[in-house]
């Protein structure tokens, strides 16, 4: 992203009232530059590349679990 980057865009998204709910899940190929995100609460998943559609679905399925409890 030539004006922001992925970190910057997700701390304004978790900024504003709006979006601050909405899961992000990151997606790199390198799992330890993002780890840093998940730890801190800034990202809900981390996925590594390369990854199967299986794997998103088993996450969007966890996460409706977790919001129907």
């Amino acid at each position: 992203m030539p004006v922001l980057d992925g970190v910057e865009l997700i701390r304004r998204l978790r900024s504003e009232p709006r979006t601050a709910a909405i899961p992000i899940i990151a997606v790199s190929s390198n799992r330890d530059a993002v780890q840093g995100l998940h730890a801190v609460g800034l990202v809900d998943a981390i996925v590594t590349k390369p990854f199967d559609a299986a794997q998103i679905h088993r996450m969007r399925a966890i996460r409706r679990a977790e919001h129907d409890e």
